[in-house]
């Protein structure tokens, strides 16, 4: 019995010993074979070398399967997970997370390309200033790879405004042990709620200026461009919004509520916000309301 004890602490021990990654980068992806290979290649060419690239795959049923497994054979830094049933994005992204074993967190879609310095900027960025939280701007390319814009991102701190973070990030364990995981009933808007999760929890976020290391695609074939936002959602943005201490920025966040209930069809929310747009200075709000109204309606 005291050498089986032994045997099992010494292997304990052994696997205590083994190195983790700095950085873990989750990618998830559902019939994203188009462009799977360009993704998975911007994330193994990185200059920053220690990290692991973790692929969800939800029960994909085009040739990601396959793509994913050629790569299982050329690099020892990747690790995969297979849904038996597609849970969609927020629920994938919490089992990679559990799986994750870095000290720095990101994740990135598998329609998107990271560029070669992208996660040594990031980290450089965090851990030579102490920040929690990082984000940069980022370009956007369209279907064929050809950059048609810079989104610009920023500041964290008009978060409960909009969100300023956008695509490109990385964030400590400690945001993960804190927050936990994604919000699977926020499909669709689940890392928006996860920022303001975080900027809420006190984290210092901070935004890196004059960089843009990353490539955001759109595409027809993208989810964004498939499913429309929930109309729970604008609930979230109204709940928010009535948060907002700065009157214009709160001006500004019912109006983008007005706006989204009308796309969504939800007129409770479009309602209440015309109410507590009235409240703060009708003389004022009111012309832009009906402006904002009328222009919607076209």
């Amino acid at each position: 019995m005291l050498q089986k004890l032994s045997f099992v602490h010494w292997k304990l021990n052994l696997d205590n010993q083994v190195p983790k990654p700095q950085i873990s980068v989750v990618m998830p992806v559902w019939n994203g074979a188009k462009y799977l290979n360009s993704a998975i290649e911007s994330v193994l060419n990185q200059t920053f070398k220690d990290f692991e690239l973790i692929i969800v795959d939800d029960a994909s049923t085009d040739e990601t399967a396959e793509i994913i497994a050629n790569y299982l054979n050329i690099d020892s830094r990747i690790n995969t997970i297979r849904n038996s049933n597609n849970l969609k994005l927020p629920a994938s992204l919490n089992a990679g997370f559990r799986t994750a074993k870095g000290s720095w967190l990101t994740w990135t879609s598998d329609d998107n390309v990271l560029e070669p310095h992208c996660l040594e900027i990031l980290i450089n960025f965090a851990t030579e200033r102490n920040i929690d939280f990082v984000f940069s701007d980022y370009k956007v390319i369209d279907g064929d790879g050809k950059i048609v814009g810079i989104s610009k991102t920023g500041p964290s701190e008009k978060l409960l405004s909009e969100n300023t973070i956008g695509a490109c990030f990385l964030y400590a364990r400690q945001i993960f042990k804190t927050v936990g995981d994604y919000d699977e009933n926020k499909f669709m808007y689940e890392d928006y709620e996860y920022w303001v999760r975080t900027f809420k929890a006190g984290f210092r976020m901070a935004h890196i200026e004059n960089q843009n290391p990353y490539r955001y695609r759109i595409h027809d074939l993208q989810l964004s461009n498939k499913k429309k936002l929930p109309k729970h959602f604008v609930e979230f943005r109204y709940k928010l919004s009535q948060e907002i201490i700065d009157q214009r920025d709160r001006i500004r966040a019912f109006l983008s509520v007005i706006r989204i209930s009308i796309n969504l069809k939800a007129p409770k929310f479009a309602i209440k916000s015309c109410a507590r747009l009235v409240a703060i200075n009708p003389f004022v709000t009111l012309p832009i309301i009906l402006q904002t109204i009328v222009k919607k309606m076209k």
